[in-house]
């Protein structure tokens, strides 16, 4: 993500943390290989787990006492959207955050006692 330019803190902890999730549920509970694929597509950050397994997950209700049961809620209260999609492999469980907006940067004013460049156009 730091090669994109997005070092955005709270972005980076939400995307490692939902991204451990999805890569914990695909070794648990299904079988080889499993593939991470990040995309940044505009405005969004897209993380995509894909496994070997077709069954797809399904949210649950985890008892205060179970030891798992969280990791799909979790995706669910914290991703701006998630899915699952069968693929010929096996399924791909994905999650999208939005990207900040770039910092704003107002262009450079003309050194002073100069007047700003105009650019040139051609007539025909």
């Amino acid at each position: 993500m730091a090669q994109w330019g997005r070092d955005d803190e709270q972005l980076r902890d939400t995307a490692c943390l939902l991204t451990s999730e999805l890569l914990s549920n695909a070794v648990s509970h299904s079988r080889g290989p499993v593939r991470l694929r990040l995309r940044q597509a505009g405005r969004e950050l897209s993380v995509e787990v894909c496994d070997g397994s077709p069954v797809l997950p399904q949210a649950r209700f985890a008892e205060p006492d179970a030891e798992s049961g969280r990791g799909l809620p979790l995706v669910d209260s914290l991703a701006a959207s998630w899915g699952t999609l069968p693929t010929a492999e096996g399924k791909a469980v994905w999650f999208s955050l939005p990207l900040p907006a770039p910092p704003y940067r107002p262009a450079p004013l003309p050194a002073p006692g100069r007047a700003p460049v105009q650019p040139h156009t051609e007539s025909g």
